[in-house]
């Protein structure tokens, strides 16, 4: 997940969104986090992110980014509110058109903000896919 990596990556240590140099009392924040019962196997290490399998990053994304919140700037923060807010609405149980719309509205304003959190030169091809989750939830619904 690239934000993970803009904030824990030491070469972005000097930007104002860098969580580098505390990296270890967000990772003790999150051994004691509480996860939903339906998660059956909990996170490993923090320190560990860019080992994480696509289940640990979905549970990071779904229920453990919120926590980070308080501890990125309030900019950044609020626009990561704004990706979790996303996620939670694409994996809804059920979806209709006003559902659709503000997933695309969260969507656009998530890519709007990037390039003027970030930079342009971080708005890369993974943060670019969000564009097209709308999409991908109105195909995913049609075909069940």
């Amino acid at each position: 997940m690239r934000l993970l990596e803009l904030w824990f990556d030491t070469q972005y240590r000097n930007q104002p969104w860098s969580l580098i140099s505390i990296i270890g009392l967000i990772d003790v924040s999150l051994s004691i986090h509480k996860f939903p019962p339906t998660i059956c196997r909990t996170l490993r290490t923090f320190l560990k992110y860019t080992d994480f399998k696509a289940g640990e990053l979905r549970y990071t994304l779904l229920f453990v980014l919120t926590s980070f919140s308080i501890y990125l700037p309030h900019k950044h923060g609020r626009h990561l509110l704004l990706l979790v807010v996303l996620a939670h609405r694409c994996e809804s149980k059920s979806t209709s058109s006003d559902r659709i719309l503000n997933i695309k509205r969260l969507a656009n304003e998530f890519i709007y903000q990037f390039p003027l959190l970030y930079g342009d030169r971080q708005n890369v091809i993974s943060i670019h896919t969000i564009m097209h989750l709308p999409e991908s939830t109105i195909n995913f619904w049609w075909r069940l």
